[in-house]
């Protein structure tokens, strides 16, 4: 599966909105330079969602809490694929990232388990770091 790299986020701090970035480090064993999830957590270091499923958050009539607080890292072009799997990767430039989840569990409070981020949201692990950019060309294998 070959996408390109669409958007780029970096959450600095928590309770305030991801910024928008042009280009962004992945640290090797860390993830994204100056986010917050950058700590060495091995499941959770890099957020990845598909424009498709952006969309369909956007849609929601009734966004529960995790989508008012989710941001995810990297936005790839079109569609979530089911043959994205844990134990996967992603090749994005000169990155690698290993796909360690997919999807992202719901606060008990929410119930809202039509919301895409239950099925579609990616979180890997930085196997290679390097600098990314909008634009990058990003294949699953």
């Amino acid at each position: 599966m070959k996408t390109k790299v669409k958007e780029i986020y970096i959450k600095a701090e928590k309770g305030k909105s991801a910024i928008p970035c042009e280009s962004a480090v992945l640290l090797e064993n860390q993830g994204v330079s100056g986010d917050i999830f950058c700590s060495g957590d091995s499941v959770r270091q890099v957020s990845i969602l598909f424009e498709d499923s952006v969309k369909k958050l956007e849609a929601l009539t009734e966004k529960g809490v995790c989508v008012r607080k989710f941001s995810c890292n990297i936005v790839l072009g079109g569609t979530f694929s089911a043959e994205i799997k844990p134990g996967g990767s992603f090749v994005i430039g000169k990155a690698v990232l290993n796909v360690t989840k997919l999807g992202k569990e719901c606060f008990h409070f929410c119930g809202n388990y039509t919301c895409p981020l239950v099925s579609e949201a990616i979180f890997a692990s930085v196997a290679v770091g390097a600098k990314i950019k909008k634009g990058d060309d990003a294949f699953y294998a």
